[in-house]
């Protein structure tokens, strides 16, 4: 549950850079639906380690690990 909590906290600040859209927040059922709606402009960036990634991630995530992020 903290990791889709996460999610949705990165999926709305990389939204809200992608386009004019309020960058302040995006509610769970929203994201969802953006998701199964295939949406291209959404990006969801998982920020986990590669081995945490490996564990478990929604389909069609990036992974790029916290720590290699400059």
């Amino acid at each position: 549950m903290r990791f889709l909590a996460v999610l949705a906290i990165l999926a709305s600040a990389f939204a809200g850079v992608a386009s004019a859209e309020d960058p302040s927040g995006i509610e769970p059922q929203a994201l969802s639906e953006r998701m199964e709606s295939g949406d291209t402009e959404l990006l969801v960036l998982n920020v986990r380690s590669v081995a945490e990634f490996d564990e478990g991630h929604i389909p069609g995530a990036i992974n790029i690990p916290h720590d290699s992020l400059g």
